[in-house]
Parts: structure tokens; sequence; C-alpha cells
């Protein structure tokens, strides 16, 4: 009997290895299934990506298209050739080296398991013929508690299982022989709310207690943003990857991104049109109709480093002198941020609107609000239940702090020309 060797992810025999990259993606180019015209861009081309995942991580690959990216974790699984470009897991070329030989297992929201067996064999069917493990019937067993299967559910064939069960097998069956690396195309899509919560949970303890280094794939960033130790968005369009769009943790994206697509990606968000009116080394003065007071000044650490180092770029002309230029940006506001008040100002903004509809799931109350000059409506999250009555047409204000705002690129910027102040040391800001 050898237990023991289920679950035992294979890092390599010198511990230096930890100081490394499991696994290294140089310049990958994948094959797109067709290329699609995409607005604005004419033909959709794929683009090289490189990419290191630190060894015993949570990685996140997340996207506004799921297909381009699952299709890399075939190519990193060994599924589907690359088109060009190296993988290289620990320290050594994946090319050639058959897909059972990689350590690397795969779990989809298709749980794939042979209906002609039972659970328990289906768990058994990677293991058979390994020499490592002696008492079969105890490695399967011991593999189906860790991943949360009752005894009673081995005897039952899978269609006779609800759908986290099949998945829970499945994952049994994945890490059945101990790989260093997990590839999740997303597996909990499809389950309902509280069974893809309790097997989010279970997959989470099985990487932190297995060393386990995990790559999933996800259009729903926030759906797994608690369990991630790295986040990478990735730029998709047209079913292909065009680039990194911003990488780092979960926490930090949301707090801090780069840009309307990455502030989408990560969560719930309200984007007011403003005016940056001036900027200096240190600041950026903006103006919005919209909010009271209408004009205000957000230091650097609040602005988008893309916008920033845009400004440090435009704020001068070849000769060195000031543009005067006005550029329009983005106010990025989280629902959560937003309080309503009732006319008294304790924040210091706000803005007024009306109620257009209101939701409640007994935890949060959501308030739409129709904005005027706005062409979608403000969306403000508070928990329940509401400080006051708040229903349908009701007017209202909702207040927040200068601290939670963020001011973001427009995906297509437009200037015109307006006074202004040129950043003082553009190089500096940048």
């Amino acid at each position: 009997m050898a237990p023991s060797l289920i679950f035992a992810p294979l890092v390599g025999d010198n511990a230096d290895i930890m100081d490394h990259p499991l696994l290294q993606i140089d310049q990958l180019l994948l094959s797109p299934p067709a290329r699609r015209p995409v607005r604005g861009t004419g033909t959709s081309l794929p683009q090289p990506l490189s990419l290191d995942f630190a060894i015993g991580q949570f990685h996140l690959l997340a996207g506004e298209d799921l297909a381009p990216q699952a299709e890399l974790l075939r190519v990193i699984a060994g599924y589907d050739p690359p088109a060009q470009g190296r993988l290289v897991m620990r320290g050594q070329p994946l090319s050639g080296i058959p897909l059972g030989a990689r350590g690397i297992a795969t779990l989809t929201s298709d749980p794939r398991l042979f209906p002609q067996l039972t659970v328990g064999r289906n768990i058994l069917f990677p293991l058979s013929g390994d020499r490592r493990i002696g008492d079969t019937a105890t490695a399967v067993a011991g593999a189906a508690l860790r991943v949360g299967l009752s005894a009673a559910a081995l005897d039952r064939y899978p269609d006779e299982l609800d759908q986290v069960t099949q998945l829970r097998a499945a994952l049994a069956r994945a890490l059945a022989l101990g790989p260093s690396l997990l590839l999740l195309s997303d597996p909990l899509r499809d389950l309902p709310a509280g069974d893809a919560a309790s097997l989010l949970q279970d997959l989470r303890r099985l990487q932190r207690e297995l060393s386990l280094t995990v790559i999933c794939a996800t259009d729903r960033l926030p759906a797994w943003a608690a369990v991630a130790d790295r986040v990478v968005l990735i730029e998709t369009a047209g079913g292909a990857i065009r680039g990194v769009i911003q990488s780092g943790s979960a926490e930090d994206i949301y707090l801090k991104p780069d840009n309307r697509t990455a502030a989408r990606l990560s969560g719930a968000v309200n984007l007011l049109p403003v005016e940056i009116t001036a900027w200096d080394s240190e600041a950026v003065s903006c103006r919005s109709p919209l909010i009271d007071p209408q004009d205000f000044t957000l230091p650097q650490r609040q602005v988008a480093s893309a916008l920033w180092s845009a400004l440090a770029t435009d704020g001068r002309d070849a000769g060195g002198r000031e543009a005067g230029v006005t550029t329009e940006a983005s106010l990025l506001l989280r629902p959560n941020l937003l309080r309503p008040g009732l006319g008294i100002r304790r924040q210091d903004f706000r803005l007024e609107g009306r109620i257009q509809d209101r939701f409640s799931d007994g935890a949060s109350v959501m308030l739409q609000v129709r904005v005027p000059g706005l062409a979608t409506p403000v969306v403000a999250t508070l928990p329940a239940p509401a400080p006051f009555p708040l229903e349908q047409g009701m007017a209202v204000n909702l207040g927040w702090n200068r601290g939670e705002m963020r001011l973001l690129p427009n995906d297509t910027a437009s200037r015109s020309s307006a006074h202004s102040t040129a950043l003082a040391d553009p190089k500096k800001a940048g």
C-alpha cells in the first residue's frame, strides 16, 4: 500500500527549483481557428505571449473571451501544438514530451467521466499499471475523501450523480498521479452558486495542501479573485490573444486598474466622463458637470499609470513647449463605495439622480440611479437593510470620498485645444 504517492506533486529533486518558475511561456503564438473581423482593427491577429508561472501559486488568466485562454491551456497540456514559441517546465522544453509524462492535469466544466465505469473505476483509471500504487482500493478511497466524495459515490455511475459530484470525481482522477501543474478551464461556470462556492474552497485547500501550481482560465474574474495569488488580464479579440492588459494581485487590479477594460474585468464599475483641464508633476485637475463639486484635483497615485504616462508624453510638443490640450478621461467609482444621502452633504463628492430600479437579495440592495447627462444608470450597492426607504422614482444623492476615485484613460482618447499646465518633469512622472 502506498497511498502517500497520491496527490504528491512533482517539484523536482533540487530544492533550488522552488526559486524558479515552474512554467515559462516564451513568445508563444496560438493558431486561431479563424480570423474574425474586429471592429476598428480589420483582422484580429494573434500576438506572441511571454509569461512565467511561479511554483505553488494559484494563477488566474482572465479575459473577456474564455475560448482563446482555454486554447492556451490545451497547448500547455500538449493537446494542441503552438504556432510558434516555447514552453519550458522545470527548466526543460515541453516539446516532444508525451502528454502523460508532462506532470500536467486538466479540469474543465465538463467532467468527461467514462459513463460505463463507476466513479471509483474512473478515479482508478489513470492509476492502472502504475507500479508505485500498491493497494489501489485504498488509494481510490483516499483520493475520494480528499476531494469531498462519499464512499457511496464510488460505486455509482456518473449519470446517477449531480454535476458538482461528477466534477469532484473528475478532480480526484486529475490529481491521482500527483501532477505538478493543474490547468482549470473555469470548471465552476455551470454550477449553482452554493456548489460553486464549496468546490472553489476545496480547490484552494487542495492547492495549498499539495503545493500545487494552478493556472485557471476564466472570463469571470470576480468569481475566482478570492483564491488567486496572481492575476494576469488577457486582451482578447476575434478569438485571438492580443497581449497582457495588466498583472498583479486581484486586490491591486481591483483597486488600481490601468484602464477601463481592466476595471470592467475586475468587478462592477461606474465610469463617469471627465475632462482633464491641467496637470503637473504631482497631480491632475479635472472637471465634470455631473458631480458636485465640478472641479477637483487627484494626486498621481489615483491616476492610472497608462494615463499618467500619456499626459507626460502629450504635455509638451517636440520643441519642449507646453502643448495646451484638454484630455477626456473616465472617473472610476465602484458601486460598493457609493452611499445615498438625504441632501445633507457628508462626503467629499456627490451626484444627484432618481432611482430607476431597486433590487435586493436579502444581503445587499442594488440601486440603479438615472443621472441627467449619462446614457446608462449609475449603480450603487448597499448592505441590507437600506439605511432608509429607497423606492423607484425617488430622488437621491449618491456620495463618496476623494480617495475612492480613480482616473482612467478612455479606450479612445480625444483631445482638443484648451489651456493647461504641462508636466514639470515628464521623465519623473513617467
